[in-house]
């Protein structure tokens, strides 16, 4: 098998790491919609 590039190895442990994560963990570092300055024609969706 060929080796993995870079790009597919940070994916790999990206993926590992939201899987191990706690969900209490997860929406601690979500941005919440007042937190952040969103577009009006992101707003429609």
């Amino acid at each position: 098998s060929r080796p993995s590039t870079a790009r597919e190895t940070t994916r790999r442990a990206r993926r590992d790491r939201d899987v191990t994560m706690d969900d209490d963990q997860r929406s601690s570092l979500e941005i919440r919609d007042d937190e952040i300055d969103i577009p009006s024609f992101l707003k429609d969706r």
